[in-house]
C-alpha cells in the first residue's frame, strides 16, 4: 500500500508495478478508494496483474458526493464490481440516498446480484416499512424481478400486516404478486440506520 501511494502521482511507474505484482484484496480495496479522488487511474486500476476482488467497496459512495460517481462513470468505472464475499453496492447506496441508488440501476446494476445479506429489493422494502413510504426506486426494482425469494415475501408479508397501505400500493406496481397464506412476516433484520 505504501508503495502504491507513493506513486499516485506517478501513473506510469504505477502501471508498471501493477502489471508486475499482485495485489491483495486489501489493497485492491485501498486502491479503489483512491479512484474515487483520481478517477483518471481507473485503467491502471483494470489493468492489474492476476485481479482479485477488493475486501470491500463501499467507499465508492463515501460522503455522497455525486460528482465523484459522474467522474468515475466518466472513466468507464465497473459499478457491478462486488467485494471478495460477493456484495455489490446496493446496500452503500441505500444508506446514502434514494438517488444513488437510481443512480445504481441507471448503471444496469442487478438489483438482484447480491451474493450473501439483503438484496435490493429486500432493501426497498425494509426502507419502504421504516419510512412508512415507497422507495422511489422500488418500482425500477420490481421492473426486473420475477422469482422472490422468501425473505421478499417476509418483507412483503410484513407490510401487508403492518402497512396496509403500502403494500396494495406494491400490488399496484407488481399485480401478480401474491402472498401465500403461510408466509410469516420477518423481523427487523437489516442494518440499516434510517
Amino acid at each position: 500500500t505504501q508503495q502504491l501511494a507513493d506513486m499516485l502521482d506517478k501513473p506510469a511507474a504505477m502501471q508498471d508495478f501493477l502489471q508486475k505484482t499482485a495485489l491483495d484484496s486489501a489493497t485492491t480495496a485501498w486502491l479503489l478508494m483512491e479512484l474515487r479522488r483520481k478517477p483518471e487511474l481507473l485503467p491502471l486500476f483494470n489493468q492489474r496483474y492476476n485481479p482479485v476482488a477488493p475486501d470491500f467497496i463501499y467507499p465508492v459512495f463515501w460522503n455522497g458526493d455525486a460528482a465523484a460517481l459522474d467522474r468515475l462513470k466518466a472513466a468507464g468505472y465497473d459499478f457491478k464490481l462486488q467485494d471478495r464475499h460477493g456484495r455489490n453496492l446496493y446496500l452503500a447506496a441505500f444508506k446514502q440516498s434514494p438517488d444513488a441508488v437510481l443512480f445504481l440501476l441507471a448503471q444496469d446494476v442487478s438489483p438482484l446480484s447480491q451474493q450473501i445479506g439483503p438484496d435490493a429489493l429486500d432493501l426497498a422494502l425494509e426502507f419502504s416499512y421504516r419510512q412508512s413510504n415507497l422507495h422511489p426506486a422500488l418500482p425500477r426494482i420490481l421492473e426486473q424481478v420475477s422469482d422472490f425469494e422468501p425473505s421478499h415475501l417476509a418483507r412483503l408479508k410484513r407490510l401487508q400486516q403492518y402497512r396496509p397501505t403500502l403494500y396494495q400500493q406494491v400490488l399496484q406496481l407488481k399485480p401478480k404478486l401474491q402472498l401465500p397464506a403461510d408466509i410469516s412476516p420477518n423481523e427487523l433484520l437489516t442494518p440499516l440506520d434510517w
